[in-house]
């Protein structure tokens, strides 16, 4: 087994953190998880540029501060990891510069598709709908039911709000699974 170096990225804004979905491809290493954006280091590549290159390709932006946390090594693998927060402000000017600049892009086989060609997108207005998946833990069942009915109330021409699953008590190892 070859040992890869990698590097990841903690980033954070309005006290939430950013995770990318894997595409569901079984020859992919952790298809269809959750995790930190980040990837591997190309020949020659320092952590910091790698990152940098693989947050535009994940999610078309790289924030303007990332900062070294440290890095955790063993036989087969070095992980770099960095830190950034995205202010309010920051926030905003990515989300208007990724629109205008980024065609959307998604994996078929592969290859970028980009806004035109995908036949999802040419065919009904219900294929460019963002679905946001979310598993919710409150301290109340009360609080729990409160917040799932305020959220089926949310309505938006471009994001749906799917509820994946709800409970009582701390976010544990099986909510992460299950995510």
């Amino acid at each position: 087994m070859r040992f890869r170096k990698t590097a990841i990225a903690i980033i954070v804004n309005d006290n939430k953190i950013l995770f990318i979905k894997r595409d569901n491809i079984p020859t992919i290493a952790e298809p269809d998880k959750w995790q930190l954006p980040g990837g591997h280091l190309e020949e020659g590549e320092t952590p910091i540029k790698a990152l940098k290159r693989e947050l535009v390709e994940e999610v078309s932006y790289s924030p303007k501060k990332i900062h070294y946390i440290g890095s955790l090594k063993n036989k087969v693998r070095e992980v770099s990891i960095f830190w950034s927060y995205v202010d309010k402000n920051e926030a905003e000017d990515a989300l208007a510069q990724v629109k205008e600049t980024a065609p959307m892009q998604t994996k078929d086989s592969q290859k970028n598709i980009n806004e035109e060609t995908n036949p999802l997108r040419q065919s009904s207005s219900e294929a460019s709908k963002i679905t946001i998946k979310m598993i919710i833990k409150t301290d109340t069942a009360g609080s729990l039911e409160a917040l799932e009915k305020e959220l089926m109330k949310l309505k938006d021409e471009e994001a749906a709000i799917e509820l994946l699953k709800g409970g009582v008590g701390n976010i544990n190892e099986d909510d992460a699974r299950f995510s």
